[in-house]
């Protein structure tokens, strides 16, 4: 009898969640399994399952560095769906309760994940009342469900690349730091981008198109330069670095380092460089750096190439990048 109350109440859940509200939602989270410790299992068919989680998870049919999602095959009679309508009411839900809360800002690319309107606990997904995911809730903030939508229909995983870095200033969507190693990027720190393939959008959506983008496509934009508006061309390169992965303009010449900046990566096609793991960069072209942030705008104005100055074991030491 147990049983039968339980298998009708996972065909209720699975089934109609609107009826239901957020707390079928809370049910069909408790049910399939969902939260596990700091990981994500979210059954998505009845034969694979998305999985994000800061830890590699092994046998995964694809992985998306960037945002830590993995994808496996796992059965499961119940499943989420990815919404695809308009949304009139979103909470965030774990096994335990459901918050209703709004989006305040949107996802910006893969180092600025979408923020909520309040304070809400983390690993969780972020649901509409008809238990469909509109993002998946991290510590970092919220993997909405366009990059979600991306990971699990594209065999492509690699990201576009236009050697810049976007930010919006002053409602303006500006360039604010240029990669130092792409020598044919057309555009100058500074620029104001008015256009996108003719096209008119928020600065977010230019950011998540170039990303987006199939590799080797060419791209139109409009841009202010001053009291001038220019009219530039780019092909999209393959992004190397952002998300969980360090975001400094040397990833695409292998070199990857931790927030405070000490090297923890080092490809094979760095190995010429010298640098070890645990190598803590100081300065580049003559500026200190302490910060990520700090470091991509000192690459962005090279002076004779790349000249990167590292500390190792009480010594120090320059290095020069090609």
């Amino acid at each position: 009898m147990l049983r039968l109350l339980t298998l009708m109440m996972l065909l209720f859940v699975h089934s109609f969640g609107c009826a239901g509200g957020f707390a079928s939602c809370v049910e069909k989270m408790k049910i399939t399994h969902v939260v596990v410790g700091d990981t994500l299992y979210i059954p998505i068919s009845a034969t694979q399952t998305l999985v994000y989680s800061k830890k590699p998870i092994a046998n995964a049919i694809k992985h998306d560095p960037f945002l830590s999602l993995y994808l496996v095959e796992a059965k499961s009679k119940y499943f989420f769906k990815l919404n695809k309508y308009l949304s009139l009411g979103e909470a965030v839900v774990n096994e335990k309760m459901a918050l209703e809360i709004k989006i305040r800002e949107p996802q910006f690319g893969l180092n600025k994940l979408a923020t909520l309107n309040q304070a809400a606990f983390a690993p969780g997904l972020l649901l509409n009342s008809c238990c469909f995911i509109e993002g998946i809730v991290t510590p970092r903030g919220v993997i909405e469900k366009e990059y979600i939508a991306r990971f699990l229909n594209t065999k492509e995983l690699d990201y576009g690349d236009a050697g810049v870095q976007l930010e919006v200033k002053n409602k303006e969507c500006v360039v604010v730091a240029k990669d130092p190693f792409s020598t044919s990027s057309p555009f100058e720190i500074g620029d104001v981008i008015l256009l996108f393939d003719g096209k008119k959008m928020a600065c977010h959506k230019i950011n998540q198109n170039i990303l987006f983008a199939k590799i080797g496509s060419s791209h139109k934009l409009r841009v202010k330069r001053g009291a001038e508006n220019l009219d530039l061309s780019t092909i999209v390169k393959k992004r190397y670095g952002g998300g969980a992965l360090s975001d400094t303009f040397l990833e695409s010449r292998g070199i990857y380092l931790d927030k405070s900046l000490h090297v923890i990566r080092v490809e094979e096609k760095a190995k010429p460089y010298g640098l070890l793991l645990g190598d803590l960069l100081l300065g580049a072209n003559g500026t200190k750096v302490s910060s990520q942030q700090e470091l991509q705008k000192a690459l962005s104005t090279p002076k004779d190439g790349v000249n990167l100055l590292l500390q190792r074991t009480g010594f120090q030491f320059f290095v020069q990048i090609n």
